[in-house]
């Protein structure tokens, strides 16, 4: 898979992964792709009736072994930090793990081998 760096603390790999997530302010998941993960964060696309915000906080979880079913203690807690806008029902966001996830180092590490 290929990697990007730039101005980020962290390398980025591009690499599509089934997530959920859940804003703080509402009770249901909501579905999403990653675009790109990195150690500290990652690049989502989603269906939302509602646009989420920057500076929003949810909590997170990435489908990193490929399981069919994610439970409860594998959310990670992230803020929004960059979002477009909505459109047809889909918006792509940009979120910050509020600590670094070892599995993203992990999915660098197996691209490198």
């Amino acid at each position: 898979m290929p990697t990007t760096s730039d101005r980020r603390r962290h390398t980025r790999t591009l690499t599509e992964i089934a997530c959920k997530l859940l804003p703080n302010a509402e009770c249901r998941y909501r579905s999403a792709i990653t675009a790109d993960v990195s150690a500290g964060g990652a690049l989502l696309d989603l269906r939302t009736p509602k646009p989420l915000i920057a500076g929003e906080k949810l909590a997170l979880s990435i489908n990193w072994n490929g399981r069919p079913l994610m439970s409860r203690n594998e959310l990670v807690t992230a803020t929004v930090v960059r979002t477009s806008p909505l459109l047809d029902q889909r918006q792509r966001i940009a979120v910050e793990f509020d600590e670094p996830q070892a599995q993203a180092e992990s999915l660098l590490g197996a691209d490198a081998a």
